[in-house]
């Protein structure tokens, strides 16, 4: 979320075309699924909130207990995993690449098991054992996934945590504003969201697609619509 006010523990600077750019920090969760991101909850980061915090709110918010929970690196972490557990979910996240994953992924080579317990240790205290599945690439040789179950297909569920991504690179929840205000452009985030899940719901339901570009469209035809409703009954009232 762009931001032009001072730079605190609530921002992070983030590539924006070709220039890095300073926005506000938040979470976002949803459902996803084959081509679809339909957002659920949003959550701002809080003074001392740790990853663990944030995910622990942001799956309070959910109206269902989702089978597979997919986060990106970000998120690895022990005490996150343990967040996820207590509530009876499973997940899925990347892994970044060390010496113990290397050889590791040696030994997984050689005996052609490409799922391998492993020993997470976590900077508050506590260990984990994961599950960490191999994925052959030719380009960067491997690539480590973790997660609390052996039976997961990596290559069908993981890419649908793009979809969060990709729709907000296609300017689906493109909030602008001037107001420097946290709390003003969390609430105009909220509802680029909650219009973004309506086009969503629409496009899923509408016999005829209805581009994003038709659907602003016919919103703010709506909206002047509204405009002057209210502008004639202000006038009926003088």
């Amino acid at each position: 979320m762009a931001y032009n006010g001072r730079k605190n523990m609530y921002t992070v600077n983030v590539l924006k075309g070709d220039k890095m750019k300073r926005c506000l920090r938040y979470g976002v969760c949803g459902l996803t699924g084959r081509g679809s991101f339909l957002a659920l909850a949003i959550q701002p980061y809080e003074q001392g909130a740790t990853n663990a915090i944030m995910v622990e709110k942001l799956l309070e918010r959910l109206p269902c207990s989702p089978g597979l929970v997919l986060m990106d690196r970000y998120f690895c972490s022990v005490d996150v995993y343990n967040v996820i557990e207590a509530r009876g979910m499973n997940f899925l996240t990347p892994y970044k690449l060390n010496s113990r994953t290397d050889e590791l992924y040696k030994e997984s080579v050689l005996d052609g098991v490409m799922v391998k317990d492993y020993l997470m240790k976590s900077g508050t205290g506590g260990d984990l054992v994961v599950k960490m599945h191999f994925q052959y690439d030719p380009c960067n040789e491997y690539y480590a996934y973790v997660s609390n179950i052996e039976d997961v297909m990596v290559k069908v569920h993981y890419p649908y945590r793009w979809n969060i991504e990709n729709c907000l690179a296609k300017n689906m929840v493109d909030a602008v504003t001037s107001s420097t205000s946290m709390a003003y452009r969390l609430l105009l985030e909220t509802i680029s969201l909650i219009l973004a899940n309506l086009w969503k719901l629409l496009v899923k339901t509408m016999p005829v697609y209805m581009t994003m570009k038709a659907f602003k469209r016919m919103l703010g035809h709506i909206l002047v619509l509204e405009d002057e409703t209210w502008e004639n009954k202000e006038k009926e009232r003088g």
